[in-house]
């Protein structure tokens, strides 16, 4: 904190492992270290409880590349009004921070928004017009683009970035 009181950055890049020790007062101390700072997280989106969400600028995966964690640093600076997608919501209806992951093709959007739905792949694959395996291609290589690695966590991120 100290740091951040003499440096006065832009914007503070932190683990959610130190966010999670001390919660959303740790956040808010950051933030009144350095008035007008953006705050992005390093994690998943299942790790960040809903408490946070409202102290964060942003999040990137811990998977991200260098590239994609100054594009959310350069989106938490202050006046920055563009995001790269969609808010989100979490858990307790608090505005979701919008995470910088590996673009997923419309067609893998397209997949996920229908798998989300409910809908089997099999099915998802009859409304398409695409072959199963096409399906279970675009499924699987989203979750390892995102770093997620279940269903549930799958259906999780498409109703936070408001996808279905």
């Amino acid at each position: 904190m100290a740091e951040a009181r003499r440096l006065l950055p832009d914007a503070v890049v932190v683990g959610v492992g130190l966010l999670l020790e001390g919660g959303a007062a740790v956040a808010r101390e950051l933030r009144a270290a350095a008035p007008g700072a953006g705050l992005v997280a390093v994690a998943s989106a299942e790790a960040i409880p809903p408490a946070l969400v409202r102290e964060l600028s942003g999040w990137v995966q811990r998977s991200s590349t260098p590239g994609e964690l100054r594009r959310a640093v350069r989106l938490a600076l202050p006046g920055r009004a563009g995001v790269p997608s969609a808010a989100r919501q979490g858990a307790a209806g608090a505005s979701f921070p919008t995470a910088v992951h590996p673009d997923l093709s419309p067609r893998a959007l397209e997949v996920l928004r229908h798998l989300a739905e409910g809908k089997l792949m099999k099915q998802v694959a009859a409304d398409l017009g695409i072959a199963t395996r096409t399906v279970a291609f675009h499924k699987y290589r989203a979750m390892k683009q995102l770093g997620l690695n279940s269903n549930a966590a799958l259906v999780r991120y498409a109703v936070r970035a408001q996808i279905v």
